[in-house]
């Protein structure tokens, strides 16, 4: 919300809804002018919403009734759903309506400042204290509350991690708490452009509801609010296949052939053949389907025997198809092989990957190739979520760590070397891919993360001298020149590539050695 000043007594309010631009229109000020950040609250049982103010742990009232426009997304809002207890969207707060508005001034304030600053000599005792809300519970009701409004705030993240690993340590992680705060956690990943922590929560939150058979309507309106807020952070393709799930979230509940496994596959083959699975081709399907059954009745016809569901999925996962992979996972018996795996962590796109992973949850094996593959793609997140997830259960092997120095992306050797750099041996293999890497100083970064721990061989000099970025054997020379020995091939290579500076420094090098030679 935002207040116009260039119209005097009057205030231009927009709002948004859900990550979506919403209704915008002009209003009289009130005695506390409507902020940016606002948020419009109905309490159930009033007759119009109000608009409050969070605060460090608790609301303040800036409007006591507030008159919106009329908007069909305003009208969508049905109380009687609202009202329902397993309703996400409903919340128990701290509310405060303060009419001192010198107080709006102290934002940072938590309740019992606030109290105290109002009340000085108010002391309320153990006993009364029992009647209020703990200061936990009140910041983590903010934090739902601030999730469901589309918040970015860092804060709210924290806190939201911090909720879903309690729920989770004493409930588990199908209990509907947890539950809850890994949507929201995916929706403000999303909202600050963690995207591939926001589909890896999502993916995992909606296999843990599908497998637990929630109400499919409930899961339908997860997949909706993701979409919009792929599509309010401009992530187009990610907010398209998400609307394909929902969409055969939706129709599997008008249509139950859509259970059965041999279906399912006959739907995922036409989609492998670019077919597009819409209602009306779903009814199509059934019918044939229904009538080749009646044939396969038939004495002596044999039945067509479709190909094993792990060919069809590493089909679906090399065409990064989204409709397929769905339908194919959603039968228990599918596997997901180290192939398909592999496969999957290739993609250039990683939605299908997320999807996988999070059916699998940690139960799936991560194996050596898998991660060597994560550490030659060319950002740090599938290596991340792997380790982060599996860590304890993988070995950094000397292919893993020589993949990630001759990757294109200086990131991936960094996080690698910067979280898990005491589990990591850099050996000669990976020194020399370091120092023949172009695209960026990979030697440099090995030797200012682990310089002391490795030899610099003359294969590792040779290396550096051939390669075209002149200053990794300056660099080398720099930090380990006492070490360094210039062979007539590393020479005759620096030659080759221009490296004046280079040569210049090992002619200085040489010079001094001769002075102290001589001196002494």
């Amino acid at each position: 919300m935002a207040h116009d000043d260039s119209r005097g007594d009057k205030q231009h309010v927009r709002l948004k809804i859900k990550d979506v631009p919403g209704p915008s229109w002009t209003i009289q000020v009130a005695g506390k002018p409507i902020e940016a950040g606002d948020l419009l609250c109905h309490l159930l049982g009033a007759t119009k919403p109000m608009v409050i103010r969070p605060r460090h742990d608790y609301f303040t009232i800036i409007l006591v009734e507030f008159t919106s426009p009329k908007d069909d997304r305003m009208e969508e809002m049905d109380l009687e759903q609202l009202e329902r207890p397993e309703n996400s969207s409903v919340h128990d707060f701290l509310l405060v309506w303060d009419w001192n508005s010198s107080n709006e001034e102290t934002t940072s304030q938590d309740y019992e400042s606030w109290l105290t600053s109002r009340v000085p000599e108010y002391l309320y005792s153990e006993e009364e204290s029992e009647n209020y809300i703990d200061k936990q519970t009140r910041l983590w009701n903010v934090a739902l509350i601030m999730s469901d409004a589309g918040s970015n705030d860092k804060t709210i993240i924290n806190t939201l991690q911090d909720m879903k690993n309690t729920y989770a340590g004493y409930f588990g992680e199908t209990d509907r708490r947890t539950l809850t705060c890994m949507s929201k956690l995916a929706l403000m990943y999303g909202r600050t452009g963690h995207l591939w922590e926001a589909e890896s929560e999502f993916w995992r939150m909606f296999w843990t509801r599908m497998n637990s058979q929630e109400r499919r309507e409930d899961i339908v309106r997860e997949l909706t609010n993701f979409v919009a807020m792929c599509k309010g952070q401009g992530h187009l393709h990610r907010a398209k296949n998400f609307d394909k799930v929902a969409t055969l979230l939706e129709m599997a509940g008008r249509h139950p052939l859509m259970a059965d496994k041999d279906f399912a596959v006959l739907l995922a083959q036409a989609s492998l053949r670019d077919v597009e699975v819409t209602e009306k081709s779903v009814i199509a399907a059934e019918k044939k389907f229904n009538s080749e059954a009646e044939v396969d009745q038939t004495p002596g016809r044999k039945k067509y025997t479709p190909p094993p569901m792990e060919t069809l999925l590493l089909r679906a996962v090399n065409k990064e198809n989204i409709e397929a992979t769905y339908l194919l996972l959603c039968q228990e018996k599918v596997q997901i092989t180290e192939k398909i795996l592999i496969s999957a962590v290739e993609n250039d796109d990683s939605s299908v990957l997320w999807c996988l992973l999070g059916r699998e949850k940690d139960e799936i094996r991560i194996t050596e190739r898998v991660v060597t593959e994560a550490a030659m793609r060319n950002n740090e997140s599938v290596l991340q979520y792997l380790l982060e997830r599996h860590g304890s259960k993988i070995r950094l092997t000397e292919e893993i760590v020589i993949a990630a120095a001759e990757n294109r992306e200086r990131s991936v050797l960094v996080y690698l070397l910067g979280r898990w750099g005491d589990r990591i041996e850099i050996t000669a293999k990976v020194a020399v891919a370091a120092a023949e890497n172009e695209q960026f100083p990979a030697l440099k970064i090995l030797l200012q993360a682990k310089g002391t721990e490795f030899e610099v061989t003359e294969e590792v000099v040779v290396a550096a001298a051939n390669n075209r970025e002149k200053s990794v054997l300056v660099t080398l020379l720099e930090e380990r020149g006492s070490e360094v020995r210039m062979t007539k091939e590393a020479l005759d290579a620096a030659r080759g590539n221009g490296n004046v500076l280079a040569l210049k420094r090992v002619l200085e090098d040489a010079r001094r050695m001769a002075r102290a030679r001589g001196s002494w």
